[in-house]
């Protein structure tokens, strides 16, 4: 299985991930790879473990990108894993190797030494692994997640906070923020925006407030529900809580009927484009996908104040406001004053994506990269 870059000059990079997981990971990996120029790149993509009942696959595959998957689950993978990535790379052949997440990043330091390689660093480990597996197992992927970094030619952080917080570790990365694509989420016309609310029950002049993400505690729903309620606007708006996880019960019990959690939802944009305002209460994010979704429709934001929302408002703070993370009083100051405000907050929202977060300015900055990474490009 010869790629075809070998005949036509392209370089070939060698995309490694766990699973095409319809995830925000997996989506900035989705517009790397469709907005590379195909005239310089050939992108393939190699999966360990099988595809679960929610990914991208097809997707990608539409977009006339391989996919191969060494169909391994995590337990076997330990043991076979090695010796399949490395054979099928070997017939690959490919320029570059780039990784995301964890099993890939340590596979790809284990057995595919002298590819040159760049890895994507979406998280910040001890914030994110030791709650989620607990104290051992939590610590000891701590530990692997940073040894990985530190041994790949170049670790690129998906935002500038990560990148402090892993040079606060000793780890040496650049940053390229994540992007939206901006084709896909754009602000709806007036009429477009009528419509919608039709389609999904909403009144035309009745105040919308929309919060995407998973239902866990380090997203903090039950603030995002308390703040809403105890604000003006729960008095003649609606909450819509879009998003599945173990907090679901809880966030059920803390709503009234102004505010509906809505569970997975297939069109997240339809629900962007029919808000108000936008509402995050993370307690630790990368650089995260649903907020600038949210902007990409010129949706205002009210965001928990942590440095990546800083680091989003920091390209135009008129685009919304923070308020301190966990608060509900704060969160429902906040969310007053910036629905007062929504109108002329749109297109300064829109505006960040314009002109930073976007994904063709990312992978520009990827492709750079890739062209210093590799020997001789």
């Amino acid at each position: 299985m010869k790629h075809m870059c070998i005949s036509d000059q392209r370089l070939c990079v060698q995309y490694i991930v766990s699973t095409l997981a319809a995830t925000g990971p997996t989506r900035q990996l989705l517009n790397i790879v469709t907005n590379l120029n195909r005239d310089r790149w050939s992108p393939h993509i190699v999966t360990l473990s099988p595809e679960p009942a929610e990914s991208y696959e097809y997707t990608f595959e539409e977009n006339d990108i391989p996919v191969v998957s060494l169909s391994l689950s995590r337990a076997s993978g330990l043991i076979l894993g090695p010796s399949r990535l490395k054979s099928i790379t070997q017939q690959i052949e490919p320029d570059l190797i780039h990784t995301q997440g964890i099993r890939s990043d340590s596979m790809a330091v284990h057995c595919l030494a002298g590819y040159p390689h760049v890895t994507t660093l979406r998280n910040f480990p001890p914030e994110d692994y030791i709650p989620r597996y607990g104290s051992v197992l939590g610590r000891l992927m701590v530990w692997q997640q940073f040894r990985a970094a530190r041994r790949a030619d170049r670790a690129v952080a998906c935002s500038e906070t990560i990148r402090e917080k892993y040079a606060g570790r000793a780890v040496t990365t650049d940053a390229i923020r994540n992007g939206v694509d901006a084709y896909a989420y754009q602000p709806p016309t007036p009429a477009e925006r009528r419509r919608i609310r039709e389609r999904l029950g909403i009144d035309t002049d009745e105040t919308v407030v929309v919060s995407v993400g998973g239902l866990i505690k380090r997203k903090d729903p039950v603030t995002v529900i308390e703040g809403f309620l105890r604000s003006g606007v729960s008095s003649a708006g609606k909450l819509l809580l879009l998003g599945d996880g173990p907090l679901k019960d809880q966030c059920r019990s803390a709503a009234n009927e102004s505010v509906e959690v809505l569970g997975h939802v297939s069109d997240v944009g339809q629900y962007l484009k029919a808000a108000d305002v936008f509402v995050s209460a993370s307690h630790s994010e990368g650089l995260p996908n649903a907020v600038m979704e949210a902007l990409a429709t010129g949706t205002p934001i009210v965001l928990s104040d942590i440095n990546p929302h800083r680091e989003i408002l920091g390209v135009n703070p008129a685009a919304g406001e923070l308020f301190e993370t966990s608060n509900v009083a704060a969160l429902a100051r906040t969310l007053d004053r910036v629905v007062g405000t929504a109108k002329e907050r749109r297109v300064p929202a829109r505006e960040i994506v314009d002109i930073e977060l976007n994904a063709e300015i990312m992978t520009q900055r990827y492709e750079s990269l890739y062209e210093e990474v590799i020997p001789d490009s």
